[in-house]
């Protein structure tokens, strides 16, 4: 090849490149420029002791609204019932915390493929605002869950973070955090701790002012027995035992409106469970009307008081002191559980699950084991063995 054939194609060569390098140019800053932002905050600055609302909502359906009044959050579309605080706390700490892991280029058009096309309303992106009690502290669109192809021996397609969109940028960010809190609903984000007795030293269920049954222990380490057992019937150990623990795990299904009234929620006509520990607490839980399968339900406790041990013979100063300082300590922490559990559950209405209701409702006849056929005892027109003959 001669020199000025080879020059020629230098000359060419190197004109390709840089027509190469113009076209991609800008394709070179953005990927660089997306390089810089991986790790960086999806939400920098972000002040969590000014957030006073939460508003989580799906297209144009608020799903849930979180506000702080005075010193407790709670879920404002769900008659103000308190939040469970370990979730606020991680899902803000999680949006405080979010990192960005990639940024991308995407015209509108394609938009629906990460889930965040406003448009789309059969699937429509998740919007998250908050703000303080005077301004808008931030805002962010989430779509999609970024997958990831796993094994299906464990589990099949791994999340790794979230797509989302922020109104002030126009590009689609990967996060670091998934959020699944935002496919909550509002009952999901409620406190669900509930009623927890101690070891009950008696239960009674009372209906129209008449006490229906009764069960008590005459010691502690003793099996609770029911009183007043019908002549010629037997207790059914394993319902009085369902009685014992019966608010030992207690729980509610839904929050219903506070204001509902008593003649609807059949409050004014109650079944009253009533149920004393050994901690000196009296349980006091109100059953009304079924709705569905759930049951209308208030609860309440009363200070029972506590027995002082007897003291000692030839006891001396200072155990009487330490005896009577610990009696004085259980008493205090009892007045102060039960003024707890009147705070935080009696202004609320509950509805109690069927399973939860059904011992605590048992008629006497229910805590009863069936009676037995006597073996000698003829049906209506059934023979003796000797008649058969």
């Amino acid at each position: 090849m001669k020199p000025k054939h080879l020059v020629a194609l230098l000359l060419v060569a190197i004109a390709l490149v840089a027509a190469f390098f113009a076209m991609h140019r800008n394709d070179m800053d953005s990927m660089r420029k997306s390089q810089e932002k991986i790790g960086t905050p999806v939400l920098p600055g972000l002040d969590l002791e000014k957030l006073d609302t939460l508003k989580i909502s799906s297209g144009d359906e608020l799903k849930v609204e979180i506000a702080r009044r005075g010193d407790i959050w709670t879920v404002a579309n769900l008659h103000d019932y308190p939040v469970d605080p370990s979730k606020l706390r991680s899902f803000t700490l999680d949006l405080s915390n979010m990192k960005t892991m990639k940024e991308i280029n995407s015209p509108d058009s394609q938009l629906a493929r990460f889930g965040l096309d406003r448009k789309d309303s059969s699937n429509p992106p998740f919007k998250v605002e908050l703000a303080s009690s005077s301004a808008k502290i931030a805002e962010l669109t989430a779509g999609k869950k970024n997958t990831k192809k796993g094994s299906p021996e464990f589990g099949g397609d791994v999340s790794e973070g979230r797509f989302l969109m922020i109104p002030e940028k126009k590009t689609v960010l990967v996060s670091d955090k998934t959020l699944y809190e935002l496919e909550n609903e509002a009952s999901d984000w409620i406190d669900k701790t509930f009623l927890s007795a101690g070891k009950l030293k008696s239960a009674s269920l009372s209906e129209d002012g008449k006490t229906v049954w009764t069960a008590a222990r005459t010691a502690e380490n003793e099996d609770m027995k029911l009183q007043n057992v019908p002549e010629g019937r037997e207790a059914d150990s394993s319902k009085i035992s369902e009685i014992s623990s019966a608010l030992s795990y207690m729980s509610f299904a839904r929050i219903a409106d506070p204001k509902t009234a008593d003649d609807v929620s059949g409050l004014d006509k109650p079944k009253i469970f009533t149920a004393e520990d050994y901690e000196g607490i009296r349980y006091i839980v109100k059953i009304g009307k079924k709705d569905n399968s759930d049951s209308y339900a208030k609860v309440s406790a009363e200070f029972a008081g506590i027995s002082q041990p007897p003291a000692p013979k030839d006891e001396k100063p200072e155990d009487k002191e330490k005896r009577e300082k610990s009696f004085q300590e259980k008493e205090k922490k009892a007045r102060d559980k039960t003024d707890e559990i009147n705070k935080k559950y009696s202004p609320w209405l509950y509805l109690l699950a069927e399973h939860k209701v059904k011992i605590l409702s048992s008629t006497l006849e229910d805590l009863l084991k069936k009676p037995e056929e006597k073996k000698d005892e003829k049906k209506p027109g059934q023979k003796n063995e000797q008649e058969s003959k």
